[in-house]
């Protein structure tokens, strides 16, 4: 568990002091900026994705039925052709 560091009164707080919470306050900022990039980056990588996966499902699918439609071209041809002779 953290702990907050104790508050230095406003009376007590030193230029110093008050440029190291400026620079904190400027870094996290920053932070924020680059988490929101990330972020931004990472959800639309996924939509990327999840529309490779989607155009893929219908190539598998159109794919599926057009193997149906050969084998059963073949099937009707095979019914076509004579049989073995003996």
């Amino acid at each position: 568990m953290t702990t907050t560091p104790e508050r230095i009164k406003l009376d007590d707080l030193t230029s110093d002091a008050l440029d190291q919470l400026y620079g904190q306050l400027e870094q996290a900022e920053l932070d924020a900026e680059q988490q929101d990039r990330h972020f931004r980056t990472i959800c639309g990588e996924r939509e990327s994705y999840r529309q490779a996966w989607k155009d893929e499902q219908k190539r598998r699918a159109t794919a599926e039925a057009r193997v149906r439609e050969l084998e059963a071209s073949l099937g009707q041809v095979a019914g076509l052709a004579p049989g073995p002779t003996p």
